[in-house]
């Protein structure tokens, strides 16, 4: 079983990590991947694909400063899109289920305390060999809580910067090195599954408030040519993106549909 720690920002970098020897403890067997495990010199956007396609289970690290990180909704959505039998479990950090939005809001999550994370510890027992269940109860009771916890209360010493990402924190060069990162493990993906249509329809209300958790993926989408979009005369928009748009949920193939014969007389692309 391949399990997948998806991670965006700092604190949350270091959640995945700290996760991942604590999964590694409990249950022995499965395969636990974090972009840190690219050995140098590897085609890093070749292997997180291959890796994106093989996932059983994908864990993404979540706190109060990564929940609209462009980078993690991307590979979220590529779990959920490429994998269609994969779990995903959203893992809060100093945060409850009401804090977070559509589309990761569909999914269960666990909490980053001792109950939520025995909870995520039983469930990858489950999936992994209903066996391993008890041997992994008893060493998460008796001997990795108590370290894991350890090191969650040094993160919530450390400081860290609050709130989500603004497309004006980014320099132009970084902005630009960041966007050709995500092209191309975007192509790397899409090239190993012999298929370019990889990407997600929302419809957007009118007076939607949601422009600064979008705007780094439609900035992205806009520079990279990927952004489809049309606008109809009661303000709603429908459009097409690659990624997550937090807040909202993509549209299955039988909505989309229903959206283009419900709307195409008043339709004008933007």
């Amino acid at each position: 079983m391949n399990v997948f720690i998806v991670w965006g920002k700092e604190r949350s970098h270091e959640i995945a990590r700290g996760l991942k020897r604590l999964l590694e403890t409990t249950i022995q067997g499965p395969s636990y991947f974090i972009s840190d495990d690219i050995s140098g010199g590897k085609r890093w956007s070749y292997v997180l694909a291959d890796q994106l396609d093989k996932t059983d289970v994908g864990i993404v690290c979540l706190t109060p400063e990564n929940l609209n990180e462009r980078w993690l909704h991307f590979e979220a959505g590529a779990i959920v899109k490429f994998s269609k039998s994969a779990n995903l479990i959203p893992y809060l950090y100093q945060l409850a289920p009401s804090d977070i939005e559509q589309p990761l809001a569909d999914f269960q999550c666990r909490l980053a305390d001792q109950e939520g994370t025995r909870k995520l510890v039983l469930q990858i027992a489950h999936l992994c060999n209903n066996q391993k269940e008890d041997v992994a109860r008893h060493i998460f009771d008796n001997l990795a809580w108590k370290e894991f916890n350890l090191f969650l209360n040094k993160l919530h010493n450390k400081n860290y910067n609050r709130g989500s990402v603004q497309k004006n924190d980014e320099s132009k060069i970084d902005k630009q090195l960041k966007q050709n990162h995500f092209i191309e493990q975007e192509n790397a993906i899409c090239e190993k599954d012999h298929c370019f249509s990889r990407h997600f329809w929302y419809v957007v209300p009118a007076n939607s408030n949601c422009d600064d958790a979008f705007a780094p993926l439609i900035d992205y989408n806009k520079d990279s040519n990927r952004l489809e979009a049309y606008g109809y005369k009661d303000g709603t928009i429908l459009i097409k993106v690659h990624g997550l748009l937090p807040g909202l949920s993509p549209l299955s193939e039988s909505e989309i549909k229903n959206e283009f014969e419900k709307r195409k007389i008043t339709a004008v692309r933007i």
